[in-house]
């Protein structure tokens, strides 16, 4: 009866100390990404920790830090969208001056047809690409598709448009926030509609790095969660198929995730 009181003792502190493990890793993950810039990671890695440990104040209080940051900066995209919005509809308004009441072409003088500027195809991209500098980065990448859509063949606004994104691509790459990087690099080269090789070599290499920091997550997660790890794993093989790392590792936890389906329960 001693034997099995001290192996249940054992067994309990093992897996305490394995939450003690996983909770110091996450916590660890979310500084870091934190650190960067990067509060999706963060956010992921805090809520991996509270899983753990639901009392765990750093983690309580940093994703409470992470939900007013994004909330700042949700509200200043807000107000940046709202006074592009003012500023570009005055421009359009100023476009064509109203003929006063009543005017009438002296008889001396010929009538002149009123000036009436290019359409409003510039401001609209002006106004998108303010709103994407200012933080809309979803709405503004929306409309500036549909743009694109609707007029294929500008060349030349169309590489203004992939070149913008792209600067927001290398700030962001910069910062380590190297997913959103990523994103940000393939949604410019399809708004381009041109090759460019530096964000094209740009994008292999997030790839990889990508690819290779879902897969340290997953190496985490193996002591802990199994279905964290497999889905970190399926992400860093579908970023980077060529990792046999990875794809040996999705194979061992689907295979132990299996094998624990299988055992009875106590």
């Amino acid at each position: 009866m001693l034997a099995d009181d001290d192996a249940a003792r054992r067994e309990t502190e093992a897996l305490r100390n394995e939450i003690r493990r996983g909770v110091r890793d996450a916590l660890e993950a979310g500084r870091a990404a934190a650190r960067a810039g990067d509060n999706a990671r963060a956010s992921t890695s805090f809520l991996r920790a509270l899983a753990l440990e639901p009392r765990n104040a750093e983690a309580a209080r940093a994703l409470r830090d992470i939900d007013r940051q994004n909330m700042a900066r949700a509200q200043a995209g807000r107000a940046a969208r709202v006074r592009v919005e003012d500023l570009f509809a005055d421009a359009r308004a100023a476009k064509v001056a109203p003929a006063a009441p009543g005017a009438m072409a002296s008889p001396a003088t010929p009538a002149v047809a009123p000036v009436v500027m290019g359409g409003n195809d510039a401001f609209d991209v002006d106004q998108r690409l303010e709103m994407f500098r200012a933080g809309d980065t979803t709405g503004a990448l929306r409309e500036l598709k549909a743009w694109v859509d609707a007029h294929p063949k500008d060349r030349a606004t169309r590489q203004r448009i992939g070149a913008t994104v792209a600067e927001r691509a290398k700030e962001l790459d910069g910062k380590g926030q190297r997913e959103s990087a990523l994103n940000l690099y393939e949604q410019a080269l399809v708004l381009r509609g041109e090759p460019q090789a530096e964000w094209s070599a740009r994008v292999v290499a997030l790839k990889k790095a990508v690819g290779g920091d879902y897969y340290n997550d997953g190496v985490k997660l193996m002591r802990t969660d199994l279905n964290g790890a497999i889905r970190a794993f399926e992400t860093s093989v579908r970023y980077d198929p060529q990792n046999a790392n990875a794809q040996s590792r999705l194979r061992d936890a689907k295979a132990a995730r299996d094998k624990l389906s299988r055992m009875p329960a106590k």
